[in-house]
């Protein structure tokens, strides 16, 4: 039996930071701003691998970023409730860690992008049209730029510019939720939604200036729906779940197959620590 070690030490020092302010115009209407320097430890997994899917990668280096963001957010409760969150971000990010693929059937391992640029803004809104209907949904656009390349890219001048892969750049998620309160009476509470995705087509390999379809995600639509009775005496919740109803084609962010249309049932038992007494 042949056995092997190989002793890995490092020694360094870094800090982070954050600051963040907020004013209030009104009693449900602020605005605010954040800034922040971070620096994020590589987890174990990125480190090491899982032992069968990941490989492990020794030489990952710590990812920082510079974060900068606004953000404005107003909430009204008369004729009747709605509110609404508007933020834009600015991150300049070095040695981004991020899984990689280097080609068909190679196992992926955690690697460290040189330098990215993300700047986007994101909006979420919420409205009650009647007290047991909830109308909420959020919409994102970023772009992630490539902005500085590895020592092993540097022959790939033209990825300089390039999206960064595996970040969608436009999503939109909304959800049609209807609530009965009366069951309260009776202990009981009921929840059913619809819930609707929307990905756009994104890179999820580097690519330079031509254009590959093989390289790009399509465009993902999704429908789902789920309904969850509650026994809150009996501290029992009953759901069941129908994801991707129209049986369409999904991925996930390395273009691999999500399953088609797809059923659960889920019940969950809580235990009430005044049970205890």
């Amino acid at each position: 039996v042949d056995s092997r070690a190989q002793n890995i030490s490092a020694d360094d020092g870094t800090y982070g930071y954050y600051a963040a302010l907020k004013y209030e115009i009104a009693k449900d209407f602020f605005v605010r701003t954040s800034y922040e320097n971070a620096v994020r430890i590589p987890t174990a997994v990125q480190y090491f691998g899982d032992g069968n899917l990941i490989i492990r990668n020794l030489l990952l280096a710590p990812e920082k970023s510079s974060n900068l963001n606004l953000g404005i957010n107003l909430r009204m409760n008369a004729p009747i409730t709605w509110g609404i969150d508007v933020s834009g971000f600015y991150r300049e990010q070095q040695d981004l860690i991020q899984l990689v693929s280097a080609g068909d059937g190679d196992i992926p391992q955690y690697q460290n992008q040189k330098g990215v640029e993300t700047i986007g803004i994101e909006s979420e809104a919420f409205v009650y049209p009647i007290r047991s209907i909830r109308l909420s949904g959020n919409v994102t656009r970023l772009s992630q730029k490539i902005t500085e390349l590895n020592t092993i890219n540097l022959a790939q001048v033209g990825i300089v510019g390039a999206p960064n892969p595996n970040v969608p750049d436009f999503f939109i998620n909304s959800q049609l939720e209807y609530i009965n309160s009366s069951f309260n009476k009776l202990g009981h509470g009921l929840r059913v939604y619809l819930q609707y995705r929307f990905i756009d087509t994104f890179n999820h390999i580097l690519v330079g200036g031509d254009f590959n379809p093989d390289n790009w995600v399509p465009s993902q639509k999704a429908l789902s729906a789920g309904l969850t009775y509650t026994f809150t005496k009996q501290n029992i919740s009953v759901s069941a779940n129908a994801f991707n109803l129209t049986d369409v084609y999904l991925y996930d962010n390395y273009n691999l197959p999500r399953p088609g249309r797809n059923f659960n049932l889920k019940i969950q038992f809580s235990i009430d620590e005044r049970f205890n007494n």
